[in-house]
């Protein structure tokens, strides 16, 4: 084995043992805003596709299906997956070699995938209450879907339903489809805005320090775009705020 390859591997070796090094080299995380987002994305990963059918309530037949104990184990192998992705792509190494390393020291990996459950679970939770919103949304409709969202309001997931100031399915469906119209129209009238300011942008050809400004305007009013468009509808309404805050209060204490 040449010199450099063993150094790549005592690197990678390194960096599977020490959860900051494996942070900043591996997730590109290096504060609590890095963290935070790393841990957005892989709750999505969990809620929306490798742990639906236990914790998406769009794949959920019964309450009983809700389950939270494969969180850290998948969160774990996507940590890992991280790893072994870097060590390939990155680092340039065989496939085998980078998981004899990291799969050395897999229970370093599993620490932190518990340590990010511990600080950040709130964001698989809310992820998780997110997909109950939208079932609500997509299949109120329907009556074996409405027999099981009045199932799941009416069980230990919501605290204090008379706290909610809502009586029945149909009336939290319009408020939530109120929710939808108002955050439609935010990002119709930012995607306005951006159309806006391109057109003045392709106009200004010649005006250097014009289209340095216009530029600037674009950027800001593209990155309010794309916030709005990651906000969720208990931002637009104040019951689906305190449905989402009672029930990932529940999730928590699970």
């Amino acid at each position: 084995m040449s010199q450099a390859k063993e150094k790549k591997l005592y690197e990678l070796e390194k960096f599977c043992t020490n959860s900051t090094l494996f942070e900043e080299n591996i997730l590109d995380v290096y504060n609590e805003e890095d963290r935070k987002e790393v841990m957005e994305i892989l709750a999505q990963r969990l809620v929306r596709d490798k742990l639906k059918h236990s914790l998406n309530f769009l794949y959920l037949d019964n309450l009983q299906d809700l389950s939270l104990e494969m969180i850290i184990p998948v969160l774990t192998k996507e940590l890992y997956d991280e790893a072994l992705e870097y060590g390939r792509n990155v680092m340039y190494l065989h496939t085998k070699e980078v998981e004899a390393v990291i799969g050395e020291y897999i229970s370093d990996i599993g620490a932190l995938a518990e340590e990010y459950m511990s600080k950040y679970k709130e964001i698989v939770y809310r992820a998780i209450v997110d997909s109950f919103i939208e079932l609500i949304y997509t299949s109120s409709h329907l009556h074996k879907r409405a027999k099981f969202i009045e199932t799941i309001l009416e069980s230990k997931l919501i605290l204090n339903r008379n706290m909610l100031a809502m009586h029945n399915v149909e009336q939290l469906n319009r408020r939530i489809k109120a929710a939808y119209n108002r955050k439609s129209m935010e990002l119709s009238k930012l995607q306005m805005k951006v159309a806006e300011l391109n057109d003045r942008i392709a106009q200004s050809d010649k005006d250097v320090q014009e289209r340095t400004q216009l530029y600037k305007l674009l950027a800001s009013q593209e990155e309010r775009l794309a916030k709005t468009a990651a906000k969720t509808l208990d931002h637009y309404d104040a019951t689906l705020d305190r449905l989402k805050t009672t029930m990932v209060t529940t999730l928590s204490s699970f």
